[in-house]
């Protein structure tokens, strides 16, 4: 997984009021997302999913996240 963190720069964005959320197909209910996008705006691909309050780390897994990033 280190291989591939450092193929990415990470930025974390906690307040997102000015941020233009149509670039984003997104789901209001999320609450982790993360999108693998250049500064050009093209977006690579994306991870985060939300099945129910109860089995919310369910579908959400480091082996998940690394084969996202793989495909991006």
């Amino acid at each position: 997984m280190s291989e591939l963190i450092d193929k990415f720069v990470f930025v974390r964005l906690i307040k997102v009021n000015r941020l233009d959320l149509s670039l984003f197909q997104f789901d209001y209910d999320l609450t982790f997302a993360v999108f693998f996008m250049n500064a050009d705006k093209t977006i690579y691909g994306r991870y985060g999913t939300r099945s129910s309050v109860e089995d919310a780390e369910k579908h959400m897994t480091t082996e998940g996240l690394a084969k996202s990033m793989q495909a991006a």
